[in-house]
């Protein structure tokens, strides 16, 4: 049999030298690995430090040429808006402008038939003739007791009885001439008319309604408006008072035309602060010849005034504390 190849023997001396190696080699992996960990929590905490210092957005406060302008609310109103009522009543007998109608003044828009005021005016009439036929009567028989009494046929004081009935008389007449005149002033209302040039905008009655007259409940027949001519309605605020003055100009705008605006003029003003608002009553006047803009509209109106050393800053500067409303300030060393 072939002898067995001899199995190489480590000397002690390199087992040694093989310890030491991987005694070093493990001792530069842990060194490796604990300054790795070091590297990055000092990287981490740097960066903590770096974001708890509070970095914010500066900007300059804007004087706005000292000029400032507010946007308020307003509503558009007809220059002249009349709501008809009726004077008499009755039934409507026929109407003769439905809503949108342009009229004139003077102009018939309906008419009532009234059978009560015409009874009242037959009557009134026959109250007339009667009272002035017992004022004839009395005046002829004071006619015939002044030639009388100078013969003695007729007392003093029959002649002064007579004479105090032909003025009773005569005040009857007169008395019920006035109560027919104020019938054929209401006969007159049986036709509502437009009071002025406009739009019937409103028309709450038809042929055959009962009409009455008068009441609290009374509800318009027909309302008229002059949109030729148109007024808007601001309230501004106290704050921004002083500068609003008649003559000045605003613009303002209306849903219907996005993008379009409107030159309006400060006609004139409340003069006082209402209490429960805080704000003073404004009026503006604006052309609206083409009719563009309709009484009852909302509008954005917007007021350009004198800034009165006002200055503006974004909201996101304005602090609000305990202490009150403060603004955020950059101090020395950029510090807020």
């Amino acid at each position: 049999m072939p002898p067995e190849p001899a199995r190489p023997v480590l000397s002690r001396r390199g087992l040694r030298i093989t310890g030491i190696v991987l005694v070093v080699v493990a001792a530069v992996v842990v060194v490796s690995g604990v300054m790795t960990r070091r590297m990055a929590d000092a990287r981490l905490s740097e960066w903590a430090e770096t974001q708890a210092i509070p970095t914010v957005a500066v900007a300059t406060p804007d004087p706005r040429g000292k000029r400032t302008t507010i946007d308020l609310p307003g509503r558009l109103e007809a220059y002249s808006q009349a709501q008809l009522y009726a004077r008499v009543s009755g039934y409507l007998k026929e109407w003769k402008a439905d809503i949108g109608t342009p009229v004139k003044a003077g102009q018939l828009l309906a008419e009532i038939e009234a059978p009560d005021l015409d009874q009242q005016i037959m009557q009134a009439e026959a109250g007339v003739s009667s009272a002035q036929a017992n004022a004839e009567l009395a005046s002829q028989t004071l006619q015939r007791g002044q030639s009388l009494v100078t013969s003695g046929a007729v007392s003093k004081q029959d002649l002064d009885r007579r004479s105090a009935d032909s003025a009773n008389q005569q005040g009857l007449v007169k008395s019920a001439q006035a109560n027919l005149d104020r019938l054929r002033v209401l006969e007159k209302y049986k036709r509502i008319t437009a009071p002025f040039d406009g739009v019937v905008t409103t028309r709450s009655t038809d042929i055959g309604d009962l009409i009455s007259a008068g009441g609290t409940t009374a509800t318009p027949l027909f309302t008229v408006a002059d949109e030729t001519k148109l007024r808007i309605y601001v309230r501004t605020p106290q704050n921004y008072s002083a500068g609003v003055q008649p003559g000045m100009t605003a613009t303002f705008t209306v849903p219907e035309y996005p993008g379009r605006s409107f030159t309006a003029k400060l006609a004139a003003s409340a003069d006082a602060i209402a209490p429960q608002s805080g704000t003073l009553l404004v009026q503006l006047q604006i052309d609206n010849a083409d009719k563009a803009l309709k009484p009852g509209a909302y509008a954005q109106v917007r007021f350009s005034l004198p800034a009165n050393g006002a200055i503006q800053v974004p909201a996101t500067a304005l602090m609000f504390r305990d202490s009150g409303m403060s603004v955020a300030l950059v101090g020395a060393g950029g510090r807020v």
